[in-house]
């Protein structure tokens, strides 16, 4: 639904609809599928803001090109979860968000 939703307004624009003709489209998500549209569709681009996993904080530095990592589990990790807990949820986390970080660049721009 929501690669549906996100296609159908980059349309809109590009068609001169859309929120009053707008041609540029933000959305914030940790879907994988959704990031990796830039990678099936030159329409589309990704880009996150560092996140300092030592201090457990964002940056507020913005990353262009680079789809944004999910850091939930290293948090809850350095918070104490259960590492048992921990290990299982990764191997749950499915294949798109490993297949996205792989494909993700690891420079960003200045």
């Amino acid at each position: 639904l929501g690669i549906a939703a996100v296609r159908a307004l980059v349309a809109a624009g590009q068609q001169g609809g859309g929120f009053g003709g707008a041609r540029l489209v933000l959305t914030t998500t940790h879907h994988g599928e959704l990031k990796a549209l830039k990678y099936a569709d030159d329409a589309f681009e990704n880009a996150s803001v560092e996140f300092d996993e030592d201090a457990l904080a964002p940056t507020y530095r913005l990353l262009w090109g680079i789809p944004g990592r999910s850091n939930a589990l290293n948090i809850a990790a350095r918070l104490g979860l259960d590492p048992a807990v921990v290990a299982d949820a990764r191997a749950r986390a499915g294949t798109a968000s490993v297949e996205v970080d792989s494909r993700a660049p690891t420079t960003h721009w200045p």
